[in-house]
Order: structure tokens, then sequence, then C-alpha cells
């Protein structure tokens, strides 16, 4: 990590013509700036609003007893993108800032168990299994600087942020069995949908200050021109999560 960041101040400080450049025939270098236009995949694991779900559908969560029960939380998602991208320094520049648009796909499984005694001695035993999806189409601008540009296959590494409108569903169902002192039992049918904007606002007590949701980017990644004007990517990238992207570009 700390050698990424020292390269990334390096490029950002000491911008000189070819410091990380090597001679390449195939990418002749031009004066002037020039855009890219791409598209990209991503799949990644992420671990969005686990406290949250596991506040709403797990009974007195802050008091949770591990004894008493138990539970899972996995999430994983998906992404589509497209990309327009600025070179301002052109093939030998090693800086370049992007627009793109995204279709994420957030989804989550909760499962769980549980078992409480209440003070009147009522015995509580249930079973669990909710559900999110979340479905947030969002815009990014992305920063990013390639390590010896003027190679045919070189690293880079970028930052950037984007933000989408709150958008999903929860759905839970489950079954509470609550045994009585006399040995009497009742049986309950849990089936519930929650949007996502619902679950937020009973979370922070009223709603949230802002109505999108945010995504934080920062990639490593390697750059290969395959032709004079494509290019392919491949990255490992943090996009709120641990991501593996990639991509295809074209000059023009």
């Amino acid at each position: 990590m700390r050698i990424g960041i020292t390269l990334l101040v390096l490029v950002c400080l000491f911008p000189v013509p070819g410091l990380f450049g090597q001679a390449d025939d195939v990418l002749v270098l031009k004066k002037g700036g020039y855009f890219e236009i791409g598209g990209h995949y991503s799949s990644w694991n992420i671990d969005l609003l686990e406290s949250t779900v596991t506040d709403l559908m797990i009974p007195d969560v802050e008091d949770y007893d591990e004894e008493q029960g138990e539970y899972s939380f996995d999430t994983w998602g998906e992404n589509y993108g497209i990309e327009i991208r600025w070179f301002p320094g052109g093939l030998g520049g090693s800086f370049s800032v992007g627009l793109s648009y995204e279709w994420n796909y957030f989804n989550g499984a909760l499962k769980g168990t549980f078992t409480n005694r209440e003070e009147n001695g009522d015995l509580v035993e249930g079973e669990l299994e909710a559900d999110f999806e979340l479905l947030p189409h969002s815009m990014h601008l992305n920063l990013r600087w390639e390590l010896w540009p003027r190679s045919r296959v070189h690293p880079y590494l970028g930052f950037g942020f984007g933000f989408g409108a709150m958008k999903g569903t929860i759905k839970a169902t489950g079954t509470a069995r609550t045994t009585h002192p006399d040995l009497t039992t009742e049986i309950d049918i849990i089936e519930e949908e929650y949007s996502l904007q619902e679950v937020l606002e009973e979370e922070e007590g009223g709603g949230l200050p802002i109505s999108f949701f945010p995504v934080a980017q920062l990639q490593l990644g390697v750059r290969a021109a395959v032709l004079n004007r494509l290019f392919v990517t491949g990255e490992v990238a943090f996009y709120n999560g641990l991501a593996f992207r990639g991509g295809i570009a074209y000059r023009f």
C-alpha cells in the first residue's frame, strides 16, 4: 500500500515527460489530448447495510447472545458501466479523468435462528430468512494515473467517487414459536417487505439528510493495447467492497 501511495505522489508531483515512459513503436505520440469511450463489468463482495438489516431483523441485537442463536449474512454484487475518459496530455501523458454511468446490483441474504426467554416465562424460538436487493444506478467521477503510459502494457492507479438514488427492497420470511409456562404453544408466521428508504428511516430515527447512495472507488489495474486504438483493462479495486473489474476502451 505504501509503495502504491508513493508512486501516486510521484506521478502527481513530478509529471516530467518520459519519466515513467518507455519507447514503443506501436503507440505513436501525438500532441494534444484525446478521448476514449469504453465499457466495463465488475463483480464484488460487499458488507453494506449489515448492521441495519440485523438491527431490524434480529430481536435485541444490541444484547445478542450467540449462545441463544446464530445468523449468517452474505453479500455480493455486480456492475455494468459505460465511460468516457479524457487524456489531456495525449499518449505520452499519465493523467486522465473519466465520467461513467453505472448499473449496480447489490444483493444480500440473512439467515438466522434465535431463542429467547421472556420475563413472563414464555420461551420464544424462531427462524428467519431475509433478502435485500439494492439497485442504485449511479454516476461516477474517476481520476487515474498511468505508470509508464507509453508502454503497450502498463499499470495504473485511480480513485474517485459516485452516487445514485436510494432504491431497493428487503423481504423477510420466518416463523416464531412461543411456548408458554403451561406448555401451550403459539406459532406466528413472519412475512414482511420494506423499501430501502423505510429501513434507513427506521435506523436513523426519522430519515436521512441525503437521498442518494454514495460509492467510493480505489483501483489498481493493468492496461494493454491490443490494437492501435483499442485497449483492454483488468483491475483489483475497492468499490464499497473488494471488486474485480475488466473493461475495454476505444480511443478516438
